[in-house]
């Protein structure tokens, strides 16, 4: 269990629909890309990736406390 547990935090987030994510700039063209950046938009990302690191950081967490008992 533990293992499947680490395996979850290493699998990468390709459905990101946040403004944050690789797999959301990449489906835009450039224009809409350049149109989405027009305004200033770091508390955004820092909101949403420091929501993506706290749940990978806590499933890490899991994984190794399971590992351990």
């Amino acid at each position: 269990m533990a293992a499947v547990l680490l395996l979850l935090v290493a699998r990468p987030r390709l459905g990101g629909d946040d403004r944050a994510s690789f797999p959301y700039w990449a489906r835009l063209d450039d224009a809409e890309i350049l149109a989405s950046m027009d305004g200033d938009t770091r508390a955004a990302r820092i909101r949403v990736l420091s929501t993506i690191a706290v749940a990978k950081f806590t499933q890490l967490r899991r994984a190794v406390n399971q590992r351990s008992t």
